[in-house]
């Protein structure tokens, strides 16, 4: 599943297709009327159409819809795009807490499933593209989003370069780091464990004998010297320190 972290979750039954979504674009819309509007339209049979986001002018940011999942936004691009409705009439541009949402749906498309953080015209590239751009991705052609809007692409990508550090880590980034990590200490865990033991021996005036070092995994040794946290977390800093080696 992919889900924002941030955006309210409002998820449709209807008009949409479980699965088939590997996006490479986000695609701007404009509502045509308000947020509340498209919520309820997209929720009528009738309708046949679907978004993967929305946002309000107020900065309010709704996901209705997986991003593996295809949404019914864009034709024949629903197979490779993320698409984000925004609340406004034809000829209005975004406001600026509009601008600020889409730049936060860009960099999480952009982590989550590598959509470029980039402007493009080409509607076989990667990054931030507009409804109209392509003819195959309306069923019978439109001018949506209007041109303040698709002026507006630059600035969308700009600030969604600048979020970086300041967005919070979703599930998948998490289960990534934890991934990484696991495997670096079941790589090293032997060199870790020898040289916390051996910082420690160093740091006691003891001499760094077989017979003095317990056996076992990283666990049973520190158990064996019962170190609080605190002084664990120090002694594995220390081990790691540039020009320390396991040798001691």
């Amino acid at each position: 599943m992919a889900r924002m972290p941030g955006a309210q979750w409002r998820p449709i039954s209807i008009n949409h297709s479980n699965g088939g979504c590997a996006p490479r674009l986000v695609i701007l819309h404009i509502i045509v009327g308000s947020l509340n509007g498209a919520d309820s339209w997209f929720r009528n049979p009738d309708s046949r159409v679907s978004a993967h986001f929305g946002t309000g002018r107020d900065g309010r940011l709704i996901q209705w819809v997986d991003t593996s999942d295809r949404a019914w936004a864009n034709a024949g691009a629903n197979g490779y795009a993320v698409s984000i409705e925004n609340e406004g009439d034809a000829d209005d541009a975004l406001t600026d807490a509009q601008i600020d949402r889409c730049a936060q749906v860009l960099e999480w498309a952009h982590r989550v499933h590598d959509v470029s953080l980039a402007v493009t015209n080409n509607p076989g590239g990667s990054g931030l593209a507009y409804h109209s751009m392509s003819p195959s991705w309306s069923l019978g052609g439109t001018a949506c989003p209007g041109s303040r809007v698709i002026a507006q692409r630059a600035e969308i990508v700009q600030r969604a370069r600048s979020i970086g550090d300041d967005m919070p880590l979703s599930n998948e980034d998490l289960n990534r780091i934890r991934a990484i990590v696991r495997d670096e200490v079941d790589r090293r865990i032997d060199d870790i464990a020898d040289a916390v033991w051996r910082r420690d021996l160093q740091d006691r005036d003891t001499p760094d004998t077989a017979d003095r070092r317990p056996a076992g995994t990283l666990v049973e040794r520190i158990a064996a010297h019962t170190y609080t946290p605190d002084e664990l977390v120090e002694l594995v800093r220390r081990a790691s320190e540039p020009g320390q080696t396991t040798d001691g």
